[in-house]
């Protein structure tokens, strides 16, 4: 019962990092990104979680392989590309406490980021790539931080007290549509709505107001609209569903009547799927 408890502290912790994300990117707004032709990618990473931790995992959409990452007894959490794909943050218990990690994008040189003495989440990269920026919660409200990539330059940028709706408010930002994300082109629009004889579905709907169509069904009992990730492209769509009890990770093509291709088929709960950004090479 104590190690439920644990996880689905955990998987709260990870929607509420979700909501507070923009925040720590708006102190990062208007840094450079370096110039280079544009690659596609299909790759992604998400979360695998067991009762007693949980795992990053790659997997490459094209090829249909997936490997695991991270392979500890910890929960590893809020995976985020940097804007060259070349790494991955993460938030990790691993060393007593919530750091954040980053790590090369083979899994390789894991290296830690974060001082003792507080516990951090949400990490979000400078447009450059070369810092963070994530915030820690306590009893007074939330703090946002900023370090470099290679793990210098720590520093306490913000002491707000006030909750993230109102902070976000004032840098200027709004949270999260409850009608999910646009597509890269901005012409699409995603959404988890409840469809009569058919519980929870995955609907497609043009940015212009016309009506949506169903993609995918999600299952009756349950809908989470901030597991919807787009791929650079647009061509692809990555989600979850319980369809048959279990919560799976899916990718469809945002196309109506496309078959879904279902990523995994066990007992673990996935979450928190994002995908490889094109790459800058």
């Amino acid at each position: 019962m104590q190690e439920r408890s644990q996880t689905l502290m955990l998987l709260r912790l990870t929607v509420w990092g979700g909501l507070i994300a923009g925040l720590a990117g708006a102190l990062l707004m208007g840094m450079a990104v370096s110039a280079g032709a544009l690659m596609p990618r299909t790759e992604l990473v998400y979360v695998s979680y067991h009762d007693t931790q949980s795992d990053l995992i790659a997997y490459d959409a094209a090829r249909s392989l997936g490997h695991n990452l991270t392979r500890s007894r910890a929960y590893e959490l809020s995976p985020v590309w940097s804007p060259d794909g070349s790494q991955i943050a993460f938030v990790s218990d691993r060393a007593a406490g919530l750091h954040i990690y980053v790590m090369d994008a083979g899994g390789r040189n894991i290296r830690r980021l974060t001082p003792p003495g507080r516990a951090f989440e949400a990490p979000r990269w400078s447009a450059d790539g070369a810092r963070l920026a994530f915030v820690a919660r306590g009893s007074a409200g939330v703090d946002i931080f900023t370090v470099n990539a290679d793990g210098s330059g720590f520093e306490q940028v913000s002491g707000q007290t006030t909750d993230p709706g109102s902070i976000m408010l004032e840098l200027g930002l709004d949270t999260p549509a409850a009608s999910g994300p646009q597509s890269p082109s901005g012409e699409g629009l995603l959404s988890v709505d409840f469809v009569e004889h058919i519980g929870w579905a995955l609907v497609l709907s043009e940015a212009n107001g016309e009506p949506g169509v169903l993609l995918a069904s999600l299952g009756r009992n349950f809908g989470e609209t901030a597991a919807l990730s787009w791929s650079p492209d647009g061509q692809r769509i990555a989600y979850l569903s319980s369809t048959d009890g279990q919560v799976d990770l899916y990718i469809i093509a945002p196309v109506p009547g496309s078959h879904p291709q279902r990523v995994t088929h066990n007992r673990a709960y996935e979450s928190s799927p994002v995908w490889r950004p094109l790459n800058t090479p």
